[in-house]
């Protein structure tokens, strides 16, 4: 959900945070509360929107994705690359992914 703002505006956020002195989020209190943002928002979302642009977003970095997914523990000790790649497999049976067309 937050990812094509996140990717698009990078640098405005580097410097935002560059800026400011931030405390520290535990994995847990950040899932948390993005967990409530979500509810709160729930009934504002689009299922087939968000996995159009989920599917869009793989296709086109996932030689990036799939590097970050193999080089984070927490993605390595749940197996988010090896997932990625079989949903992958499933939608491009002839091609190891979406960016080996």
């Amino acid at each position: 959900m937050f990812s094509p703002f996140l990717f698009k505006n990078r640098l405005q956020l580097k410097k935002i945070f560059t800026n400011t002195n931030l405390f520290q989020v535990t994995d847990q209190e950040l899932n948390f509360h993005l967990q409530q943002l979500s509810s709160a928002h729930a009934a504002e979302f689009d299922s087939l929107a968000a996995l159009k642009e989920l599917y869009l977003y793989v296709s086109k970095y996932y030689g990036e994705v799939m590097t970050t997914l193999d080089e984070c523990p927490t993605a390595r000790k749940l197996g988010l690359g090896h997932k990625l790649k079989a949903l992958a497999m499933a939608v491009y049976p002839q091609q190891q992914g979406p960016g080996h067309c």
